[in-house]
């Protein structure tokens, strides 16, 4: 690989044949050296740092070896970030349907023929909270029974159930 300096600023690189020219100005500032190529794109070195300023979108597709910009990042970042939110109220809300189920679950009902019963539970799962109510009934003779229930969570969420049996 040969690399060779131009007069009015600037570099050429050559390797296996494949010439790239790269012409430059450079400036001294307050941050330090600064290079600024053809095209806009410039590389700083802040505290030692690399910064390549001027970058055009990348594509980004399923083949591309193109490198993304500072904003085409961000824009993903922000999609991680809301889709976080996403599955953060999801679980959330699934932490409450649990909380509901077993508040429904712990809802007393008759065991003897003639027996009705108004029942309240509570269910707690991974700090989501619900309540329920019910009332449950069975016939005089045992054979039907129903019952109902209803029941609210933390998320806001209102369930409704109903059942009818047949003993045997």
């Amino acid at each position: 690989m040969g690399v060779k300096t131009k007069k009015n600023g600037g570099i050429i690189v050559d390797k296996d044949g494949l010439s790239v020219d790269l012409p430059f100005t450079r400036t001294e500032g307050p941050d330090g050296t600064m290079v600024t190529f053809k095209g806009n794109p410039a590389v700083d070195r802040p505290n030692g740092e690399v910064r390549i300023g001027g970058v055009a979108a990348g594509m980004v597709t399923p083949t591309s070896t193109d490198a993304v910009n500072g904003s085409q990042l961000y824009a993903v970042g922000s999609r991680v970030d809301r889709l976080q939110d996403k599955v953060d109220k999801l679980g959330k809300r699934a932490d409450a349907g649990v909380a509901g189920a077993l508040a429904t679950a712990n809802l007393l009902q008759p065991h003897h023929p003639g027996q009705s019963v108004a029942t309240a539970a509570v269910g707690n799962h991974n700090g989501q909270t619900a309540i329920a109510v019910g009332y449950a009934t069975m016939s005089d003779n045992g054979k039907y029974g129903m019952r109902f229930s209803f029941g609210a969570n933390t998320q806001r969420d209102v369930s409704l159930g109903a059942g009818l049996g047949y003993f045997w």
